[in-house]
């Protein structure tokens, strides 16, 4: 486990630093709800930043990476908390809508995902490996900046993964 984290954490230094040189570079925030595969959480909360680049034109593939955090709490029992912090990479499809400000874009990859429970009884945490999926739509005010609203899934385990609702701003330089 720990010789895959570390090859996962190599391949994403790498490719961070070989690609950007010759790409449009973005930045984004986003905050959501999570929606969590256990039954027994409460619908809860999700932040997240990321850094992205496209690598091709045509199509259009973006890479990003990303983390942030979310969290939720056992249903009626505010001293019971899940809370994860993901770092993800992804391969984008960006489909520009021709005439209009609009894009569709979907996506999938790998992430590290750091669970963290803490109950009356003590905390306990865990890394965890796991892909994504995303899929959503932006809004380009300008050249530099835009509107998304995305859905997204991370497969992690039971008590980990969920789907996420996000909405975001997105810096293109």
């Amino acid at each position: 486990m720990k010789k895959l984290a570390t090859c996962l954490a190599l391949f994403i230094l790498a490719l961070a630093t070989a690609l950007p040189a010759y790409s449009a570079e973005y930045i984004s925030g986003r905050a959501g709800l999570y929606f969590p595969d256990e039954s027994a959480l409460d619908t809860g909360y999700n932040f997240g930043i990321a850094y992205g680049f496209n690598f091709t034109q045509n199509p259009q593939v973006y890479a990003e990476f990303a983390t942030g955090f979310y969290g939720a709490e056992l249903e009626g029992n505010s001293s019971f908390d899940l809370t994860v912090i993901p770092f993800t990479a992804s391969l984008i499809l960006n489909h520009a809508i021709a005439g209009t400000p609009f894009d569709l874009y979907a996506g999938a990859g790998p992430g590290l995902y750091l669970a963290m429970i803490d109950t009356p009884w003590g905390d306990d945490s865990e890394l965890e490996l796991g892909v994504h999926l995303v899929g959503g739509g932006t809004f380009n005010v300008d050249s530099q900046f835009a509107l998304f609203a995305e859905l997204r899934g991370d497969l992690v385990t039971d008590d980990v993964g969920g789907a996420f609702l996000n909405f975001g701003l997105k810096y293109k330089f």
